[in-house]
C-alpha cells in the first residue's frame, strides 16, 4: 500500500504481474493505487515511470513537479517516492529498479554521496562534487550527474544574486553542501565551509580550494559574509527539525540568506535571518530548476518551469 507498494504496480509488468489492481479516476480504493487508464499505459510502456530515493520522503513535493513536467510536454507517466534507509541504498536496489521498467530516479538526503560511489558513469558535474542526485541507465551501466549544481546556479540568477568575489559561507557539508560550493566556485565566490564535523569541512573545503571551519567557530564570531547557504536538513517538514534555527550570529548582518529546505515554505532559520536584517529566500527554486534539468536528462525534452514552479508552490502550501 502506499507509496511503497506503489513501485509494484507501476512496474507490474516488469516483475511478470499480468493482474494489478487498479481504480476508477478519482477513486482509489487503497492508498497508491494508479488510475486505471495510467495503469494500462504503465503496461503498454507507454508512460514514465520516475522516483525519488531518500531518508526520509515525507516532505518532498518532487512528485507533483515532476508529473507538472511530464503534463507540459504531453508525457504520461507517475512519479513515485521511495523511502530508501541507508543499508538499503545499494548497486543492487538501483540496478533493481531499472531492470523492473523504472526510467529515472532522483536521489536525495542522505544518499546522494553514496549514489556517486555506485554509479558507473558520471556527469561533469557529478565528477567535480562528489555526489549525485539524478540517475538513469545507459545501456547496462548506471549513470548519474549533479543537477543540483544547475538549480542552485538558476536560483541565485532567478533571486538576483550575484556572488562574484564575494565572501560566502556554506553550513553543511554533505551532498548538497557539495553542489551549493561547485556553483559558487564557478561564479567567482570566496567560499567557506562551516560544519558540525570539522573533519567533513576540512575535505570539502580542500575539494574547492575554499576555507573552513568548525560551526561552533562561525557561531561566536561576528559575520561578515555577504551571502550565507543553509544546505543542511534543519528546518524540514517532517523530519522532526522544523522549529531548529541555525546559531543566530550566523544570520545576523546585512547580505542574503539562502535556505535549500523549501518545506515549509518559509523555515524557521529564514525568519531568524530577516529578523537580524538578512534578506531571505527558501530552497523552491533550486528543486525546479534541478528538477527540469533532471527531466531534461531522462526524457530528451525541455519541460514548462512555470507549471512545475506553480506545482511546488501548490504543494508546500497544503
Amino acid at each position: 500500500m502506499g507509496a511503497q507498494g506503489q513501485l509494484t504496480r507501476a512496474c507490474a509488468d516488469g516483475i511478470g504481474s499480468r493482474l494489478v489492481y487498479a481504480c476508477l479516476p478519482g477513486r482509489p480504493a487503497a492508498p497508491g493505487q494508479l488510475e486505471i487508464g495510467l495503469q494500462k499505459r504503465l503496461f503498454t510502456k507507454k508512460a514514465y515511470r520516475l522516483a525519488l530515493l531518500g531518508h526520509p520522503v515525507g516532505h518532498s513535493v518532487s512528485k507533483p513537479v515532476q508529473e507538472a513536467a511530464l503534463r507540459s510536454v504531453g508525457l504520461d507517466g507517475v512519479y513515485m517516492h521511495l523511502d530508501v534507509p541507508p543499508t538499503a541504498m545499494t548497486k543492487d536496489t538501483i540496478s533493481t529498479l531499472f531492470e523492473s521498467g523504472v526510467d529515472g530516479v532522483n536521489v536525495t538526503i542522505p544518499h546522494k554521496e553514496r549514489a556517486h560511489r555506485l554509479c558507473d558513469v558520471r556527469g561533469d558535474s557529478a565528477r567535480s562534487t562528489g555526489a549525485v542526485n539524478t540517475l538513469w541507465r545507459s545501456g547496462r551501466r548506471i549513470a548519474g550527474e549533479n543537477t543540483d549544481v544547475y538549480g542552485f546556479e538558476k536560483l541565485l540568477e532567478h533571486k538576483k544574486v550575484d556572488v562574484q568575489g564575494e565572501r560566502v559561507l556554506v553550513v553543511g557539508a554533505g551532498g548538497a553542501a557539495r553542489a551549493v560550493c561547485e556553483a559558487l566556485v564557478r561564479k567567482g565566490a570566496k567560499v567557506t565551509v562551516a560544519a558540525r564535523h570539522p573533519e567533513r569541512a576540512a575535505r570539502l573545503a580542500k575539494r574547492f580550494g575554499a576555507d573552513w571551519e568548525p560551526l561552533s567557530r562561525s557561531s561566536g564570531r561576528r559575520v561578515d559574509h555577504s551571502l550565507v547557504v543553509n544546505s543542511t536538513p534543519i528546518g524540514t517538514k517532517g523530519t522532526g527539525l522544523e522549529t531548529r534555527a541555525l546559531p543566530s550570529r550566523i544570520l545576523a548582518g546585512r547580505g542574503v540568506f539562502v535556505d535549500l529546505v523549501y518545506n515549509p515554505e518559509v523555515t524557521s532559520s529564514m525568519r531568524a535571518a530577516r529578523d537580524r536584517g538578512r534578506l531571505s529566500f527558501g530552497g523552491l527554486e533550486m528543486l525546479v530548476r534541478q528538477g527540469e534539468e533532471a527531466f531534461r536528462i531522462w526524457t530528451g525534452k525541455d519541460p514548462d518551469v512555470a507549471r512545475m514552479r506553480l506545482a511546488a508552490r501548490r504543494a508546500v502550501r497544503r
